[in-house]
């Protein structure tokens, strides 16, 4: 791959000539090298229901681009099959993810250039998530890729860039950029289910703490529904930001916010309570605040959560020891 630049501009002609693949199809395995080229074109995609951005959430690991999936409007709702399947699977088939950015056309000529934006990897716990489109032929399912840069990325000027123009992950808007948002604002969302699937054929430590995350949230998520609790969670993007973030698990019923950790240590439980108090700024009406861990933590933690006046609910024997959580 040393024909390629970080950064640099490029036509499908040049990128057929180093990878080959499917010319005209936004998302083509490359035929030399272990690839996937993932073209990006807000000018065009969002009259087609497609809303991808590089900025569209941040989480304590970092930053979450958005990339929509391959379906056309007149086929209905998409399938994780061909293109959208060469995305969720890509760690599996040992494919890195390649980024391209449309940025104008050739001087001249109807024919579009790109920029190469960088490497990036689908993220492990929550690969994906389905977004609703209104189209011509009436509504349907989007699959939108949630995936996280690998390394060093570089940005497309401004002007190619979609900025939201609402504070929530479905609607973008390409243009110059647009003044940080005045105030905090959340919005109610469904909890689509994590991936607790093993992407990594060599694991690292981050990764399956991850998957361990997902799969608790998934399991805490049955047990509620076993209780006849609706779980979503919010997102929410803070003030001065449009960006965002998605928190773990919200108890609709009891109107509690779990903040989840694939681990009981004194780290994560750290991090849980920051978050949460970070997260509740933003939402109305204050939740009830939970952490919600695979284990019981220490008892020096244990304190440490009761101090802040927070709740703890972690898994034991198949259940979970401290729900139903009340208002102290």
């Amino acid at each position: 791959m040393e024909q390629l630049q970080l950064g640099g501009i490029y036509t499908r002609d040049d990128l057929e000539a180093i990878f080959g693949g499917r010319r005209m199809r936004g998302i083509a395995r490359a035929s030399r090298g272990p690839f996937v080229l993932l073209y990006a074109d807000p000018s065009k995609g969002r009259g087609h229901g497609y809303h991808d951005s590089l900025d569209a959430e941040e989480d304590e690991v970092g930053t979450v681009a958005y990339y929509s999936g391959e379906g056309q409007r007149d086929q209905g709702t998409q399938k994780l099959s061909d293109g959208n399947s060469a995305i969720l699977n890509h760690r599996e088939e040992d494919r890195d993810l390649l980024l391209f950015w449309a940025v104008g056309k050739v001087a001249g000529r109807d024919k579009k250039r790109h920029q190469y934006v960088g490497k990036f990897a689908i993220d492990q716990t929550r690969p994906y998530f389905l977004r609703a489109d209104q189209g011509g032929d009436g509504e349907r399912d989007v699959y939108v890729f949630r995936l996280r840069p690998v390394g060093e990325i570089a940005r497309p000027p401004i002007d190619y860039m979609p900025v939201a123009i609402e504070t929530t992950y479905t609607e973008t808007h390409p243009g110059p950029l647009l003044d940080p948002i005045d105030e905090a604002t959340s919005k109610l969302i469904e909890l689509e289910q994590n991936s607790a699937k093993a992407f990594l054929r060599k694991a690292t430590a981050e990764a399956v703490v991850e998957r361990r995350e997902g799969a608790l949230v998934d399991r805490f998520e049955a047990f509620l529904g076993k209780q006849q609790h609706v779980a979503k969670r919010w997102f929410v993007s803070p003030r001065g930001q449009r960006s965002g973030f998605q928190t773990d698990l919200f108890d609709v019923t009891a109107q509690v916010l779990y903040e989840a950790k694939g681990k009981a240590d004194r780290n994560s439980v750290r991090m849980a309570i920051g978050q949460l108090f970070d997260y509740r700024r933003s939402i109305e009406p204050s939740p009830l605040l939970a952490i919600l861990l695979p284990e019981a933590p220490k008892p020096d933690l244990r304190e440490l959560i009761e101090s802040v006046g927070i709740s703890l609910v972690y898994e034991a024997n198949g259940s979970f020891v401290g729900w139903p959580v009340a208002r102290t």
